[in-house]
């Protein structure tokens, strides 16, 4: 888990010896996120069952001012499951790239992928949606607007989408519009 502030301090939590496969209420207990922090939440946690519920239980108490981003990654892959009913209403920013908005949503594409994730999400949610070399998709819902990508040369994409997400949320933390954060992280994204 990463939590960010508006300093762009980042502090990466690493429960010892269970983190990966479990986490409890009793950890997470330690974790005091502050009200300008960002709560980065991977997809990945909400699959083991040794730590989706404390976490997602953890998450719906934080109050609302700490801003909750969620990158479904590529496992989870629809709305309708209890943990994700239970997290959709307190995302507060939505990232993913376009495969993962499509198996979630069931769209053919992207521009159909941003109203069903409207759909599922408040309104005043934040949508990124990565196109890769294209740019990305940006704003919320109804108002959703195209920030280009940059020609490179592509060697491997491993982390790019991860880059691209703390980019952005640092770019949001030091004060960008969401399109300028969203081009910010386009230029960083290749050079993960």
């Amino acid at each position: 888990m990463r939590v960010a502030d508006r300093g762009q301090h980042r502090t990466h939590l690493h429960f010892p010896y269970r983190a990966e496969g479990e986490l409890s209420a009793e950890d997470l207990a330690t974790v005091a996120p502050q009200v300008d922090d960002y709560v980065y939440v991977s997809g990945y946690s909400l699959l083991l069952e040794g730590k989706a519920q404390a976490l997602i239980d953890w998450l719906l108490a934080l109050p609302r001012a700490i801003v909750v981003v969620f990158d479904p990654g590529p496992l989870v892959k629809a709305p309708g499951s209890a943990l994700m009913c239970a997290l959709l209403p307190r995302i507060d920013i939505w990232t993913s790239n376009g495969p993962e908005a499509l198996a979630f949503t069931g769209a053919v594409d992207i521009a159909g992928a941003l109203p069903e994730l409207g759909r599922h999400l408040p309104a005043e949610t934040l949508l990124v949606v990565r196109d890769g070399p294209n740019g990305c998709w940006v704003g919320r819902k109804g108002s959703v607007e195209h920030v280009p990508g940059f020609k490179v040369q592509a060697v491997d994409s491993n982390g790019a989408g991860d880059a691209h997400a703390g980019v952005f949320i640092a770019g949001l933390a030091n004060g960008l519009s969401p399109a300028a954060a969203a081009q910010r992280a386009n230029a960083a994204a290749p050079w993960r």
